[in-house]
């Protein structure tokens, strides 16, 4: 955990060493407004998220048990998730907020904050500012990542199908076309052709004869 500090850079602020200390056990990311008056954080004992007003020198909590946030540019949007897995969008400069989603967690936001990403229920869904939420897409094993664009990656199991032929090496394939080839162009005899034997002479041979 952090502590942090608010510093003047002034010479003589730095000599008498006068900085304001915000607050300790702080968890990063923290956050500042572009005007940098507002300090955004969380707070590692207890997991809640506290705003510090610098000029005012005043520090509010917003809302308990977060485990994951992010603020916008601006820093008058939230997005964020409290420990029992709910999902909620608000404004942290006033501490509203609206539910978006229960059980589920926050897988993107888009850059403007005029949708959040999500998965519940091994599905994937999209909440718009426009009070509206859709089942983008569920038929995945596992979801990788999604980004603000829409873009989604993910993996799925499929059965495949693979003939011995493709995993088996033949090293005499070749061959065996090759002789196939000859074959065809010069096919031997398919029987004996009884016209052929008119003109034949039989001569016996006395010594192939058995003995009686």
């Amino acid at each position: 955990s952090w502590n942090l500090y608010c510093q003047n850079l002034t010479k003589d602020a730095l000599e008498n060493e006068e900085r304001i200390k915000i607050d300790s056990g702080l968890l990063k990311p923290y956050q500042l407004s572009k005007d940098g008056n507002w300090v955004f954080y969380l707070k590692s004992e207890d997991d809640n998220f506290y705003c510090y007003n610098v000029e005012e020198d005043k520090k509010d909590k917003l809302f308990s048990g977060i485990n994951y946030y992010r603020l916008n540019a601006t820093c008058d949007k939230i997005v964020f998730q409290n420990t029992d897995q709910v999902v909620y969008i608000g404004n942290p400069l006033t501490g509203e907020k609206e539910k978006i989603a229960q059980d589920a967690t926050v897988t993107s936001i888009s850059e403007d904050f005029s949708k959040v990403y999500y998965e519940k229920n091994d599905s994937v869904y999209v909440y718009t500012t426009e009070n509206t939420t859709d089942k983008v897409f569920s038929n995945y094993d596992e979801l990788i990542k999604v980004f603000p664009d829409g873009t989604a990656y993910y993996t799925k199991e499929e059965e495949t199908t693979i003939q011995i032929k493709d995993i088996v090496d033949d090293d005499l394939a070749e061959s065996d076309t090759a002789e196939k080839k000859e074959n065809n162009e010069n096919p031997p005899p398919i029987g004996l052709n009884l016209s052929s034997l008119e003109d034949t002479t039989w001569t016996y041979d006395e010594y192939s004869s058995l003995d009686s």
